[in-house]
């Protein structure tokens, strides 16, 4: 069986999100039309045309994460949350982590795109940061496994 292709992840992507967002009426019918459509083209991609990594990413999330002992306290949380809020540590001193990841929004800022530096659009979103201790992947490019990282 060959690997899916770039047209199959989207459309299989696309019906995955229709079933998990739901609420709408035409959501459902859009989905089953998607699945109809890849099924006679022969691009449905199966279980088995993912990498297990791919797969490990649409298991449930954890209901609770257990950090390393000794890693957390009252100084490290309070350079944390120093640091999360300090504007000096970017290039024009104006954007902060907590510019795109508002904690007053959900960890992120709900945008397409998010705005950096003199107010320049990006390429990507902002992720959450709550439970980031759980997420797959940190940084915008996941460059690193966990948040010690």
């Amino acid at each position: 069986m060959q690997p899916a292709n770039s047209r199959t992840r989207i459309v299989l992507a696309g019906c995955l999100m229709s079933v998990v967002l739901g609420g709408c009426r035409d959501t459902k019918r859009t989905a089953t039309a998607a699945v109809a459509s890849a099924t006679a083209e022969g691009t449905l991609a199966r279980s088995t045309d993912f990498t297990s990594t791919e797969l490990e990413s649409f298991t449930p999330m954890l209901v609770r994460v257990d950090m390393p002992v000794g890693t957390t306290g009252k100084a490290k949380t309070d350079l944390g949350r120093a640091l999360f809020y300090e504007t000096l540590l970017s290039d024009g001193h104006d954007v902060s982590c907590n510019s795109c990841h508002a904690l007053n929004g959900y960890g992120a800022d709900g945008r397409p795109v998010s705005l950096g530096h003199d107010g320049r659009a990006g390429t990507r979103n902002s992720p959450t940061v709550y439970n980031a201790a759980g997420h797959i992947a940190q940084f915008w490019d996941g460059r690193a496994v966990g948040v010690e990282e």
